[in-house]
């Protein structure tokens, strides 16, 4: 869907990364999706433009948590990540405007739904 708000989503899961892209293409969104995190750094190293990518910090080759979003950063400083991870990971970093931390449970979808409702109004609008 050219022009129209691109997601990169990432979980190693195969069941919630699928959910989510369902869920998300469901509101009219374009999306991406990605199960390693060498994955997303080769997505985000090509030509694909994003509005916003969906962060599982539990990604089997990736070791270090804050080294996994100065890595993005490096490659995509504009880009805002939401971190959807287990709520134990929270610590590890300090979050700023472009970065939301919305834990992974029953009813999270209606979280990253809203959070991206409002970047997609931000920076289409």
């Amino acid at each position: 869907m050219p022009g129209s708000f691109s997601i990169l989503i990432t979980d190693r899961n195969k069941h919630i990364r699928n959910f989510l892209e369902r869920e998300l293409q469901a509101e009219g969104y374009n999306v991406h999706t990605a199960a390693r995190f060498s994955e997303v750094l080769n997505i985000l190293k090509s030509q694909l433009h994003f509005h916003l990518i969906i962060l599982d910090l539990d990604m089997s080759d990736a070791n270090e948590y804050p080294n996994m979003i100065m890595k993005i950063l490096e490659i995509r400083p504009e880009l805002p990540a939401i971190i959807h991870c287990f709520n134990e990971y929270v610590e590890f970093f300090e979050f700023s405007s472009n970065i939301h931390f919305v834990e992974k449970k029953a009813g999270s979808i209606d979280v990253l739904k809203e959070i991206t409702k409002n970047y997609k109004r931000v920076t289409c609008y």
